[in-house]
């Protein structure tokens, strides 16, 4: 259990350090307005297919894995977003960030389901729930530090990919708690 909940914690951060700072980000290396809104606008339709296809790569391959896949992603696509100068790499890594970013948010449900069943779901996703408040305070802290700092939300990138695969070594030790169902 509190591998699981360390490891979605941590991956909250996405929605609290970076989701947020991405548009701000890609405008802060150059790119006008107009394509950065575009951009932002393409990850959230590439983060509901996320939810679609890793749904069903849940069901292939169990949720924990799944998350796992998400959450190397999220890790190796946010910091290849820090090269918006390229626009080939800024598209591929806004188009990829945004398949894994919108599965996390399905995948957490799944991955505690499929963990300890449905007798408790709801006490564990209240747990799960709040302890998420961590993150969603202490991102927009975290990416307005680095940016202070640094003229940059890449530190602060950085310190989220290596929270995400922080994550999944920890998921990797979780294995599949046993219930009843």
């Amino acid at each position: 259990f509190y591998l699981i909940n360390i490891s979605i914690l941590l991956g909250t951060f996405t929605y609290g350090a970076a989701l947020p700072q991405i548009f701000s980000h890609l405008t802060n290396e150059g790119v006008s307005t107009s394509v950065a809104s575009q951009a932002v606008a393409v990850l959230a339709l590439f983060g509901m297919v996320g939810k679609i296809g890793f749904g069903y790569l849940s069901e292939q391959i169990t949720a924990r894995y799944s998350m796992m896949i998400c959450l190397g992603g999220q890790a190796i696509f946010l910091v290849l977003i820090l090269g918006s100068e390229n626009w080939l790499v800024m598209w591929t890594s806004v188009v990829f960030f945004g398949l894994c970013m919108g599965a996390f948010g399905a995948l957490i449900q799944l991955i505690v389901q499929e963990g300890f069943g449905i007798k408790h779901f709801g006490s564990i996703m209240g747990s799960i729930n709040l302890s998420s408040v961590v993150p969603l305070a202490l991102g927009p802290i975290i990416a307005g530090i680095s940016f202070d700092r640094t003229g940059s939300y890449q530190s602060a990138f950085v310190a989220v990919a290596i929270m995400f695969l922080l994550a999944i070594i920890l998921l990797s030790y979780s294995g599949t708690p046993e219930y009843q169902s």
